[in-house]
C-alpha cells in the first residue's frame, strides 16, 4: 500500500501540473485526497484483499473507464501546449500569438504519470454509482437515497430487463423498501405557469437596461433581409429571419417601429426560454421523485444567472435552438423511461416532438445533422425490440421515428425545391468547410508539404505570401472574411476534397495542430482563457451608443439607446452584460463519463436522450467556427440537471421499478 500511495501522489502532482488550476500545491492535494478516497473505497469494497480486488476489476468496466482515462490524460497534455499570447480576444490572434509550445520528453512521463490518479478517481466514482463502492467485506453493499439499500456482491446474478439490456442483480434485503413508481405523468399548466412568471420576472430587469435588446452584426443581417435591403439567405437560418420579421412587422404595426419589434421579439423569446426552464425544473425533480422545494431550487440557478438572462435578450438564433434541443432530449428521455409506451397512449407526444424536431433542424444549420441522428437510433431501437420479439414496444420508437423522417422530409424539401422557389440562397459553401479550409490555410503558412495542384488551388482563392497576415488559428472567420479572399471559388467538390485529402495526408501533424487550436475551447480543462476572459454577449459586440458602428443600426432604425443602463452606469454594473459560465469543456468530459457508465451498466437505450449532445458536440468537433463561444453549446449549460438526474437514476436503479431498470 505504501507503494500505490507514493505513486498516486506523484500522479496528483503531475496532473495538478498539467491541469494548471492555480494554486497548483492546493489543487495536488486535492487530486490525491480524491484519489485515495477512491482506491479506499475499492479497497474495502473487495473486502481488503487483492482477490477481491481481482473479482471486482471486470475486464470490460476496467477497459470502458481505462479509455475515458486516457483520453481526458492526453486531453491535458495537448491543452498544457496550448498557448495564446493576445493581447485582444484569442480569436484575433495570428499564427505566431496563438500556436503550440514544442513538447518534450516531460509530456511523455506526465501522459503515463497522471493515468494512476485520473483512473482511480473516474473508476472509484463509477463504483460508487454502481452501488460497491461503500460496502462491507464479503460483498458490495451501500445505501442509495432515502434509505433505499443497493446490494451486488462478486456472486450477484445478472439477468435481463425487457430491453435485453444486462443489469446487476441486487441480493434481496429482507427490510428493503418497495420500489418507488416512476412518475411519468404529464407536469401541471398551472405551476408552469407560476415557474414561467417567476423566471421571466427575474430576467425583466435586463431587458430594461438593454432595451431594445442585444443587437449584434449577426441580427443586422436578417433584419436587413426583413426589410429588403438584401436578398434573403440561410446563411442565419430562414426561419429565425422569418420569426423577427414577424415582430419587426408588429412593431410598425403598433406604432413603436423596428425598436419596438426587436423588444416584441425578445420578450417573446424570453417567455419561451422562462417556460421550458420551468418545464425542466418541474421534470427533474418529479422523474427524480424529491422533494418540491428543489423546482425552485432549480429555477432559481437559471432566473438569477446572468449569463442565462443576457442570453435570453440576444437577438441570435440560438436562444431557442437550445431551449429547442432541451426539449427534444426531454421527450426522448420519456419515451426511453416509458419503454415506447408514451409514443402509443399520449396523442400529444408525436406532434410535440415533430415540433421540437423541426425547431431543431430549422434554427441552426447543423440542426438537421441532429435530426436525422435522432431518426436512425430510433430506428435501431424498434428493430432491436422487434428481433427480441417484443412485439409492443416496437410501435412507440417505430412511430416516433417515422415523425423524425417526415421532419427530415419537410426539411429536404424546404432547403431545397422551396427555397429556391422564394429565392432564398443557401448557405455559402465557405460556412460549410470551415475547418477543413482553417487546415489547408495553416499549411499553406507553415510551408507544408503541397503538390503543384495544391499550391495552384490555393493560389487561386488568395496570393500565397497573404495567408500569413489572415490566418487565425482561433478561428477561420477573419480568413474567409479577408479583403483578398475570394470567397466564391470556395466549392464543395471533387476539387476541394481532393485538395483537402492530399494536404492532409502530407501535413497529418499541422493539419491536427489547426484542429486543435480552432476547437481547443470545448474540450481542453487547462484553458485560463475560458474561465478568465471569455464572455458570451460580449464577444459578439453588441451595439451600443456610442459605437463606430451605430449607423448600422440607424441605417435599419433601430434605437438602442433607450435602455436604462446607457444612462445609468450602476444598472450596467449591476446587470452585467459580460457574465462568465461553466467552461463547456468541464461539462463535455462529464456527459462522456456519463455516456460510458450508462453503457458499461447495461443502460445503452439511455443513451438516446443523449443522441442531441452528442451529434451537437460532434458538429463543433468537425466544423466549429471558433475555438470557443458559450452560445453554440449552450444546451450543454441548459440540460446541466438532465445530466445529473441521468447519474442519480444510474446511481440508485434499485430503487425504481423492474420495468424501469
Amino acid at each position: 500500500m505504501p507503494v500505490a500511495i507514493v505513486a498516486l501522489a506523484v500522479s496528483s502532482f503531475f496532473t495538478a501540473r498539467y491541469l494548471s488550476f492555480p494554486p497548483e500545491e492546493l489543487f495536488a492535494i486535492l487530486v490525491l485526497a480524491l484519489s485515495l478516497v477512491a482506491a479506499r473505497s475499492v479497497w474495502v469494497a473487495a473486502g481488503c484483499q487483492w482477490r477481491g480486488v481481482r473479482r471486482l476489476l471486470v475486464a470490460r468496466e476496467v477497459i470502458g473507464i481505462g479509455l475515458f482515462a486516457c483520453l481526458l490524460d492526453a486531453s491535458l497534455v495537448l491543452g498544457y501546449h496550448i498557448v495564446t499570447d493576445v493581447t485582444g480576444l484569442v480569436k484575433f490572434g495570428l499564427s505566431t500569438e496563438v500556436y503550440i509550445s514544442p513538447y518534450s520528453w516531460v509530456d511523455a512521463v506526465a501522459l503515463a504519470a497522471m493515468l494512476p490518479s485520473i483512473f482511480a478517481i473516474f473508476f472509484g466514482l463509477f463504483c460508487w454509482i454502481k452501488g460497491v463502492s461503500r460496502g462491507s467485506r464479503g460483498g458490495c453493499e451501500s445505501r442509495g437515497v432515502c434509505g433505499l439499500r443497493v446490494a451486488c456482491g462478486s456472486r450477484g446474478g445478472c439477468e435481463a430487463d425487457a430491453t435485453g439490456e444486462a443489469t446487476q442483480t441486487a441480493r434481496p434485503q429482507p427490510n428493503a423498501p418497495a420500489a418507488r413508481q416512476l412518475d411519468l405523468q404529464p407536469i401541471g399548466i398551472k405551476p408552469m405557469l407560476v415557474v414561467t412568471a417567476v423566471v421571466f420576472a427575474a430576467w425583466l430587469p435586463y431587458l430594461i437596461v438593454y432595451f431594445p435588446g442585444f443587437v449584434f452584426n449577426d441580427s443586422l443581417d436578417s433584419i436587413r433581409q426583413c426589410l429588403g435591403i438584401d436578398a434573403y439567405n440561410n446563411h442565419h437560418p430562414f426561419l429565425y429571419t422569418m420569426l423577427l420579421d414577424g415582430c419587426l412587422w408588429l412593431g410598425r404595426t403598433l406604432g413603436i417601429g423596428n425598436t419596438g419589434g426587436c423588444a416584441i421579439y425578445c420578450v417573446g423569446q424570453m417567455l419561451v426560454m422562462a417556460y421550458v426552464v420551468a418545464y425542466l425544473s418541474l421534470w427533474v425533480v418529479r422523474r427524480a421523485g424529491i422533494r418540491q422545494r428543489w423546482v425552485w431550487a432549480i429555477a432559481a440557478v437559471f432566473a438569477l444567472s446572468p449569463y442565462v438572462a443576457t442570453f435570453s435578450i440576444a437577438l441570435w438564433k440560438d436562444p431557442l435552438f437550445t431551449v429547442a434541443m432541451v426539449v427534444l432530449t426531454l421527450l426522448l428521455a420519456d419515451l426511453v423511461l416509458s419503454r415506447g409506451e408514451l409514443a402509443r397512449q399520449r396523442r400529444w407526444y408525436l406532434p410535440v416532438l415533430a415540433l421540437a424536431l423541426l425547431a431543431v433542424a430549422f434554427l441552426r444549420n447543423n440542426g438537421v445533422y441532429i435530426v436525422v441522428a435522432v431518426g436512425v437510433v430510433l430506428a435501431i431501437m424498434a428493430l432491436s425490440c422487434w428481433r427480441r420479439h417484443d412485439r409492443s414496444r416496437p410501435l412507440g420508437f417505430a412511430a416516433a421515428a417515422a415523425a423524425t423522417a417526415f421532419v427530415t422530409v419537410v426539411y429536404a424539401i424546404v432547403c431545397g425545391p422551396i427555397y429556391q422557389l422564394v429565392g432564398v440562397a443557401g448557405t455559402e459553401s465557405v460556412e460549410v468547410v470551415g475547418m477543413q479550409l482553417n487546415q489547408m490555410a495553416r499549411v499553406v503558412v507553415m510551408d507544408g508539404d503541397m503538390t503543384d495542384e495544391n499550391r495552384a488551388y490555393m493560389a487561386s482563392l488568395m496570393p500565397l505570401d497573404e495567408y500569413a497576415s489572415v490566418y487565425t488559428p482561433a478561428t477561420v472567420d477573419n480568413l474567409k472574411w479577408a479583403e483578398g479572399f475570394n470567397a466564391e471559388a470556395v466549392k464543395v467538390n471533387g476539387e476541394f476534397v481532393r485538395n483537402w485529402l492530399t494536404m492532409m495526408s502530407n501535413n497529418p501533424r499541422t493539419c491536427f495542430e489547426a484542429w486543435e487550436l480552432q476547437t481547443f475551447g470545448f474540450w481542453a480543462l487547462n484553458q485560463s482563457d475560458i474561465t478568465a476572459t471569455f464572455k458570451n454577449i460580449g464577444n459578439g459586440w453588441p451595439i451600443f451608443p456610442g459605437s463606430e458602428r451605430i449607423g448600422l443600426v440607424d441605417e435599419v432604425g433601430i434605437d438602442v439607446s433607450g435602455g436604462l443602463g446607457m444612462s445609468h452606469g450602476i444598472l450596467q454594473g449591476l446587470f452585467t452584460h459580460e457574465p462568465q459560465s461553466i467552461p463547456l469543456s468541464f461539462v463535455f468530459w462529464g456527459v462522456l463519463y456519463l455516456a460510458i457508465c450508462m453503457l458499461l451498466l447495461g443502460r445503452a437505450s439511455w443513451l438516446v436522450p443523449l443522441v442531441p449532445t452528442i451529434v451537437l458536440v460532434a458538429t463543433l468537433f468537425v466544423a466549429s467556427p471558433m475555438w470557443y463561444w458559450p452560445r453554440y453549446a449552450a444546451t450543454l449549460h441548459f440540460l446541466i440537471p438532465f445530466y445529473w438526474l441521468a447519474f442519480h437514476l444510474l446511481a440508485h436503479r434499485s430503487s425504481l421499478p423492474p420495468n424501469h431498470r
